[in-house]
């Protein structure tokens, strides 16, 4: 059980009983780079300063090899604007592996030859800042029997991320926080979200942070000591991020409204939400701090490198967020109409969850070189359980050199890495549930813990392990945030395909929600010490 504080729930301010009504489903329509080590391959190229020169379009996603809703996340336009900006922020035009491509075919002394290709370059490469860590969850959408949408119907119930509506008042001081809510819907300058969890079972309703709450989100990043943990470019919910992910959680925690299901006094809501939600409550945040949009730029990611066109978009970042309907059972949907606050309990919660991960096969075995077999039952884990034993790991690691190092920080740091990559394998602990050796099992945290630290040594089972483990996180995905593919207006070219046909649905780009969240958050802060 984490030791994390359960949120409190807030009642008497927003009428929860509506679902969104439609009389039909909704339209279908098809629609790293610096290595790290051979398992993990590699990080997100680093952001760089834009330069700015503005144009309109309207984005369409095209249609490819699948059925999804036709919600353009990216439809609205932007003024052009005669100077740079600070705000600027780009978007991932395709996959990270064909970026990299692209730039390897271009001579720097071409995309050096005019401002508008090195500005063009500039954004690209900026965009493959929020992509995931070694394509992580590329390959979610590959499933041809796959279902992926904004939302899904249930008797004509459409159950996705929205508004809630507040109470209606007329002639009535007004106090506290309905006074605010009133004056945030009014003026569109915050917002209250209910978002659907769907690894979890449950629904929660999200009010806009304050500025001082950012500020103070910050300033507990920068004070933590630990660099260990710290990584917001990590593999994809391993335990390079989760300190980093602890305090961003915790945040996320302080400003939630409600949530569907009742948590009994032993247990808090990070035993009951899964790690793989964790993207959808900080897409959710950014939502309410952004309820009209964001202003982000894509640049043309033509495979000739022959088109320089940037894109100016606004963002809604609703439109994100992406489910797979095919892997949802009529039971399932029928428990996910329950959105009232304290509507469900936490038994219910934890069938839902069963049902959802017994699908996705999780006994793997591995071989030695010797041919010798071992065999791994993974799960996915709560956010209590990955960030309790993140920190664990973190914690042993520290014990390890307080009293052997007392050089300065950068050694530290250094010998620090040196002993993390020593129990590699440790940064996914929270994925195994059980080691199978013959007949015998072995299923105690600790003991799981310090056999992945022997493993770790096995250049054979080692990168097998990481393998496993990420097609298991991809076989147990069923919601994403991602970014549609589109067509460049000036060329025509197709962003964001894959070159497989098979694949079922390959125009969606996974994105890396903790760092879409720093950078947006950073530039909150300094807007605000603009003032």
């Amino acid at each position: 059980m984490s030791n994390e504080h359960p949120p409190k729930q807030r009642d008497g301010v927003l009428d929860d009983t509506a679902i969104t009504k439609t009389d039909k489903e909704d339209k279908k329509q098809s629609t790293e780079n610096k290595p790290v080590n051979n398992e993990t391959k590699g990080v997100p190229v680093p952001a760089q300063k834009e330069e700015e020169e503005k144009k309109q379009i309207d984005i369409a996603i095209t249609e490819h090899h699948h059925r999804c809703e036709a919600e353009d996340p990216m439809v609205e336009k932007k003024e052009i604007a005669s100077e740079e900006t600070d705000d600027d922020v780009s978007l991932p035009s395709d996959f990270s592996d064909k970026i990299a491509k692209l730039f390897v075919s271009l001579s720097n002394s071409h995309l050096e030859s005019s401002k508008e290709l090195y500005r063009w370059a500039e954004v690209l490469s900026n965009g493959m800042s929020f992509t995931t860590t070694g394509e992580a969850l590329n390959a979610v959408m590959d499933d041809d029997k796959g279902d992926w949408g904004h939302s899904v119907n249930v008797n004509g119930n459409k159950l996705q991320a929205r508004t809630p509506k507040l109470k209606e008042t007329n002639n009535t001081d007004l106090t506290g926080e309905k006074a605010l809510l009133t004056i945030m819907n009014h003026l569109k300058i915050g917002a209250v979200k209910q978002y659907p969890l769907w690894h979890s079972g449950v629904w929660v309703t999200l009010i806009t942070p304050k500025d001082k709450d950012i500020i103070s989100l910050f300033r507990e990043i920068s004070e933590s000591k630990i660099g260990l943990g710290r990584d917001t470019n990590g593999l994809i919910y391993s335990n390079s991020s989760v300190i980093i992910a602890k305090i961003v959680l915790r945040f996320i925690m302080d400003h939630l409204q409600s949530v569907t299901c009742v948590v009994d006094a032993e247990h808090t809501l990070y035993d009951i939400i899964k790690i793989q939600d964790a993207y959808p409550l900080m897409l959710c945040v950014l939502e309410t701090m952004y309820p009209t949009g964001h202003d982000f730029k894509r640049a043309c990611s033509s495979p000739e490198g022959n088109c320089n066109y940037v894109a100016e978009v606004k963002l809604d970042f609703r439109l994100l967020s992406y489910v797979n309907r095919s892997a949802i059972s009529p039971a399932q949907r029928t428990h996910m109409l329950k959105t009232l606050p304290g509507s469900t309990t936490r038994d219910e919660v934890l069938h839902y969850q069963d049902w959802l991960f017994q699908t996705a096969n999780s006994e793997i075995t591995i071989s030695n070189t010797e041919g010798d077999e071992i065999r791994f039952t993974l799960k996915s884990p709560s956010l209590g359980e990955y960030i309790d034993n993140g920190q664990k790991w973190i914690t042993e690691i520290n014990g390890m050199i307080d009293d052997a190092v007392t050089e300065d920080d950068d050694h530290r740091e250094a010998v620090l890495e040196r002993y993390s990559q020593s129990s590699i394998l440790r940064q996914y602990d929270n994925w195994i549930d059980a080691i199978h050796v013959w007949s015998n099992v072995i299923t105690d945290r600790e003991a799981i813990n310090k056999s992945l630290d022997l493993l770790s040594s096995d250049d054979v089972i080692r990168p097998a392990l990481f393998k496993e483990i990420g097609k298991y996180i991809d076989r147990s995905t069923i919601s994403l945030v991602g970014v549609p593919a589109y067509t460049c207006p000036v060329c025509k070219a197709d962003q964001g395909n894959t070159t497989d046909t098979s694949a079922a649905f390959n125009n969606i780009i996974p994105l890396d929600v903790l760092v879409l969240f720093f950078t947006l958050g950073e530039r909150s802060l300094t807007k605000i010490a603009a003032r």
